[in-house]
């Protein structure tokens, strides 16, 4: 910004991400009137690439917003945004760190610290991508970034076939994996045992993270035979090696296909996704607003004090994604990831500072509950329990060739933290 003029020059360097372009930096420039209000779309689509969409600006500074355009028309998905604050007043830029990062993290009062940069690493800086809710779809988008996530199924199989160890034990949002259960009012299904010989379905895969963290809950925490189990769901073909003879048929493409087949009496529970941490002991959560379009359905387990008393006797509280760095990463700087685990460790203590007065809430009577506060980070005993059940349930459904120890998928340099 030149002092005395109405308008300000941003530039933008964005990685292009589709392939004819792969590697590359386009800049976007473009111009606005000082105290411009929200703008439209700026710069342009050039394939799958990262474009600003959308601007506005208070006081001295801009907040420019990223998107990413999904294909050369005019439309466009956007599938994550970043903010970038431009300083206008006429002062020093301060020196980039000698590191810099690109993650992508998830939203959330446990990463707030990091984002805002109340937590930092000396001579490390970041910028973050942190409104991606959907897991899957930040696993997709870590591809293209030096930290973000994984689930430890997919970890697992690239550690199996020759890939570097990769995780760091940050563990984002643990679910309980036991409200996820929808059945009908009236049925005699009223507790998680009575589900042996009976139908379950989900539009959900046989081996997505949280059907295999239901499956892990009823045969560890409720004794239930998966084997008895009829399963509708979707792409049973996912499971090629089923090791353990399960009774697989392919199920509805969504919730509501699911719900009214459960409730025409075809299917006698259906798997739903909750929410993280504290939101899947309590609620409310999607599951919770996404049940109540259906009169005469209900949650089969809903009791906290239920959930708590099966953590309390068995542990379980599983653990399906990572935290990742690259192979990159770890190669030039050996001693980052484990520095990475302290300042999201760092971040998550201050999480209450970023949650409501409820939320804050709900945490606390969650860990009042369990009698121990299951979100911490690092290879502890409880975290090595529950990847250790996770991974060998996997490996007896055949989801993995072979068994393999939790340690295995972490940076060496971070499994003795915790």
């Amino acid at each position: 910004w030149t002092e005395g003029s109405p308008y300000v020059d941003i530039s933008a360097g964005y990685l292009i991400l589709s392939r004819p372009t792969e590697g590359r930096l386009a800049s976007l420039p473009f111009q606005q009137p000082l105290g411009a209000f929200e703008g439209g779309l700026t710069g342009g689509c050039f394939g799958n690439s990262w474009v600003l969409f959308g601007l506005f600006s208070k006081g001295s500074s801009y907040h420019l917003h990223l998107g990413l355009c999904t294909d050369r028309s005019s439309s466009r998905r956007v599938v994550g945004s970043r903010r970038v604050r431009c300083n206008l007043k006429e002062e020093a830029m301060p020196e980039r760190a000698p590191v810099h990062l690109r993650m992508v993290i998830p939203p959330g009062p446990w990463t707030g610290a990091l984002e805002d940069g109340t937590v930092g690493i000396p001579g490390v800086g970041w910028e973050c991508i942190s409104d991606i809710d959907n897991a899957p779809d930040r696993f997709v988008a870590t591809k293209q970034y030096d930290v973000g996530e994984n689930g430890i199924r997919r970890l697992a199989r690239e550690v199996l076939g020759g890939s570097p160890p990769v995780g760091i034990p940050v563990f984002f949002g643990r679910e309980h994996m036991q409200r996820n259960i929808i059945v009908r009012d009236g049925s005699s299904i009223v507790h998680a045992s009575d589900l042996a010989g009976k139908r379950i379905g989900t539009w959900l895969s046989i081996v997505a993270a949280t059907t295999v963290g239901v499956m892990l809950m009823l045969e560890q925490g409720y004794s239930v035979p998966l084997a008895d189990i009829e399963w509708n769901t979707g792409d049973p073909k996912k499971l090629q090696d089923n090791r353990m003879g399960l009774s697989l048929k392919p199920g509805p493409s969504s919730d509501d296909k699911n719900f009214q087949r459960l409730l025409n009496g075809d299917l006698d529970a259906v798997i739903v996704t909750t929410g993280p941490r504290y939101w899947s002991m309590f609620g409310p959560n999607k599951r919770d607003k996404t049940i109540a379009r259906y009169p005469g359905l209900r949650p089969l387990i809903n009791d906290p004090e239920m959930m708590a008393e099966t953590y309390r006797r068995t542990g379980l509280c599983p653990i399906t994604d990572t935290a990742v760095v690259t192979a990159e990463l770890v190669n030039r700087h050996p001693a980052l990831p484990a520095q990475l685990v302290g300042a999201f460790s760092q971040a998550n203590d201050l999480a209450p500072k970023y949650r409501s007065e409820k939320e804050n809430d709900l945490a606390q009577r969650e860990i009042q509950l369990l009698g121990e506060d299951p979100h911490r980070y690092g290879l502890g005993k409880n975290q090595r329990r529950n990847l250790a059940t996770l991974l060998d349930l996997f490996a007896r459904l055949g989801v993995l060739e072979r068994y393999i120890e939790p340690e295995d998928l972490f940076v060496p340099s971070t499994r003795s933290l915790g």
